[in-house]
């Protein structure tokens, strides 16, 4: 399934809110500037952030890698929350700080 973004969902796995909302709490565990958890601790990631760069990231079209095009167009595939996911949503929280 594909929306009109680029981002295409495995059948039946498109987000729920619950999903999101588990997704961000695990990006929070990787990232967030006032979790003493974190791996990786980032200035300005928040729970807040988090989200902003999570929609951003559900609905736009992040080119991830050149064998994953779908009729010559570069797709990415939501991996259920999984590392590249998140490594993305940082990367986007990243460039909006620019």
């Amino acid at each position: 399934m594909k929306n009109n973004f680029g981002l295409i969902f495995a059948e039946n796995c498109e987000p729920t809110e619950e999903n999101v909302q588990g997704f961000a709490e695990y990006c929070m565990d990787f990232y967030g500037e006032d979790n003493d958890d974190a791996l990786y601790p980032t200035e300005g990631f928040t729970m807040g952030t988090a989200m902003i760069a999570i929609n951003e990231y559900l609905t736009g079209n992040y080119p991830c890698c050149e064998e994953n095009f779908e009729n010559g167009v570069p797709t990415h595939l939501y991996g259920g929350g999984d590392t590249i996911d998140r490594e993305k949503v940082l990367g986007i929280f990243l460039e909006q700080g620019e």
